[in-house]
């Protein structure tokens, strides 16, 4: 059994609560997560068109 198993569950509700010391904190870690999910998928979209202009299109 790993130690400190049984704290895992009751610590999610302690992690949710919002009961951060500075007012705002939710918000600025919602932000923060946004922005990094932003950042992500800019690099994918300009990897993704950095290949596509390179492909011949299909004859028909």
């Amino acid at each position: 059994m790993v130690p400190g198993g049984s704290e895992l569950i009751p610590a999610i509700g302690t992690i949710f609560s919002g009961d951060g010391e500075a007012s705002g904190s939710s918000i600025a870690a919602f932000m923060a997560i946004v922005g990094t999910m932003v950042a992500y998928f800019a690099a994918v979209v300009i990897n993704f068109g950095d290949f596509t202009r390179f492909v011949k299109p299909n004859a028909r």
